[in-house]
């Protein structure tokens, strides 16, 4: 049997491979939106701004740092939380071909 080779996908740059993500947090007392920061541990970094407790968007796989903080009625920022890190990874591939039959 010999297995055959794909030509690798050729993505544009605005068509990188991205996965969802999503976090959600405990509601801040008289907060009325948060900032969420993410980065790659590099000097760039994105700020999202969102109302509920929650963010979520299409990353691509890398190691990432997030740290988040409240906003209150009057507009004044609190505090950074502590930076976490995590890991968006890779779908799982699904073999095609060839076909496995298997028979108990």
């Amino acid at each position: 049997m010999t297995a055959a080779l794909l030509a690798p996908i050729q993505l544009g740059a605005n068509e990188a491979y991205r996965r969802q993500v999503g976090f959600e947090w405990e509601p801040i007392t008289d907060a009325i939106s948060y900032e969420v920061e993410l980065s790659m541990g590099t000097d760039k970094t994105f700020q999202f701004k969102t109302k509920d407790p929650k963010w979520s968007g299409k990353l691509v796989p890398g190691s990432y740092l997030m740290r988040l903080r409240s906003v209150d009625k009057r507009g004044i920022a609190g505090s950074w939380s502590k930076t976490e890190t995590f890991n968006v990874l890779l779908e799982k591939p699904q073999i095609l071909s060839p076909k496995i039959d298997v028979k108990t």
